[in-house]
């Protein structure tokens, strides 16, 4: 059984991007190889005290600071939307310190929203989630699987609401992390 640590917040770019902690603060869930996708989702609701007919739930996460140097500092936040990559971020998790981002918005209406003063009605994106884990939410209300991704992040860029790192921050982290590499 691993623990995961999930931080309420939501992801901001400024030459690469950063998740924001907002006040919900975060969480530790229990998860284990045998957990689905919309188990992990029915935790989130639970553990945030959420009402998912009102709330729409994105998860992600980041990858470590290492990695991104390779990868390119733009690289974006990876999102979570079925079982199997979920599956595939617990398998990350074992060789690098991850986090889960959750993302908590309001959902503006389940069906149709209403866009320029209600001239013109437009119908919500198709859920992200597949055939089969719709499938794997028989006999529980999936009006929350709708527009679901995910987000972590382990690079330690981890900020109240609000605040922003500016690029000379980011430039002084760069030269401490070579420092760092040097040393070892």
């Amino acid at each position: 059984m691993d623990h995961v640590i999930i931080v309420s917040g939501k992801w901001e770019f400024k030459s690469r991007y950063y998740f924001t902690a907002e006040k919900r603060g975060c969480r530790v869930l229990n998860i284990t190889e045998e957990t689905s996708f919309i188990d992990l989702l029915k935790m989130v609701v639970e553990d945030y005290g959420l009402d998912d007919k009102t709330c729409q739930i994105q998860l992600s996460y980041m990858f470590s600071t290492k990695t991104l140097k390779r990868m390119g500092r733009d690289t974006p936040p990876v999102y979570i939307c079925n079982s199997r990559q979920l599956q595939g971020f617990l398998s990350l998790r074992k060789k690098e310190l991850l986090r889960l981002c959750v993302e908590i918005t309001e959902k503006e209406g389940s069906e149709v929203t209403q866009k320029d003063k209600g001239k013109e009605k437009m119908r919500r994106p198709s859920n992200l989630v597949s055939k089969e884990e719709i499938k794997e939410t028989k006999g529980y209300r999936n009006t929350y699987v709708h527009d679901y991704e995910y987000i972590d992040t382990n690079d330690g860029i981890y900020k109240k609401e609000g605040e922003v790192k500016d690029e000379e921050e980011d430039e002084d982290e760069d030269e401490e992390d070579d420092e760092f590499d040097k040393q070892i």
